[in-house]
C-alpha cells in the first residue's frame, strides 16, 4: 500500500510538471494566439482578415469585415504606416491603404507587453482628461487626438 502511494505521488509530480506554462509557450504563434513582434505585423493582422479568420465566422459577417476580406490583396499591397508616436507604454500608429480608387486613413493603439504589440482600445477626448494617461501627459495626449482627427478625416467616407 505504501508503494502505491509513492508511485501515485511520483506520477502526479511528473504529470503536473508537464502542465507548467511559461510566457515562451506562446512565442511561436502556435494555435489561435497571435503575438505580433512589430507594429507592421500588428497592423497587418488587424486590417487584413485572412482566410482562417473568415472561415471561423458564424452566421452572416458584418459588411465592413466582408469588404476588407474581399479586397485583402489590394489592402496588403498598399498598406503603409505613415507615422507612429509613443506615449508612456502605448504606441499610436497612423496607417493607410487603398481599395480601387479610394484611400483609407486610420489609426490603431498598441500596448507593448513582453515585446509584443497588442491592440488596445483607446479613445482620446479633446474635451476632458484621458484617464489612460498620466496627468503630466494630458497636453501631449490632446495634441495626438487632434492629429488623429485630422488624419482620419482624410479617409474616404464611404467604401460601398
Amino acid at each position: 500500500m505504501k508503494m502505491f502511494f509513492i508511485i501515485s505521488f511520483l506520477f502526479s509530480i511528473v504529470l503536473l510538471s508537464g502542465c507548467n506554462k511559461s510566457k515562451d509557450d506562446f512565442s511561436n504563434n502556435t494555435g489561435n494566439i497571435i503575438l505580433p513582434t512589430s507594429l507592421q505585423d500588428a497592423i497587418t493582422y488587424i486590417v487584413i482578415p485572412d482566410e482562417s479568420q473568415y472561415k471561423k465566422l458564424e452566421g452572416i459577417p458584418n459588411a465592413d469585415y466582408y469588404y476588407l476580406y474581399k479586397h485583402r490583396k489590394e489592402i496588403k499591397q498598399s498598406l503603409a504606416i505613415s507615422d507612429s508616436m509613443r506615449i508612456e507604454n502605448l504606441s499610436v500608429v497612423f496607417y493607410s491603404f487603398k481599395i480601387k480608387d479610394k484611400e483609407f486613413f486610420d489609426t490603431g493603439w498598441f500596448l507593448n507587453i513582453d515585446n509584443y504589440y497588442l491592440p488596445k482600445g483607446i479613445y482620446i477626448s479633446q474635451y476632458s482628461e484621458n484617464r489612460e494617461f498620466s496627468y503630466e501627459n494630458q497636453d501631449l495626449v490632446k495634441a495626438i487626438g487632434k492629429k488623429i482627427e485630422a488624419w482620419e478625416s482624410k479617409s474616404s467616407k464611404k467604401w460601398w
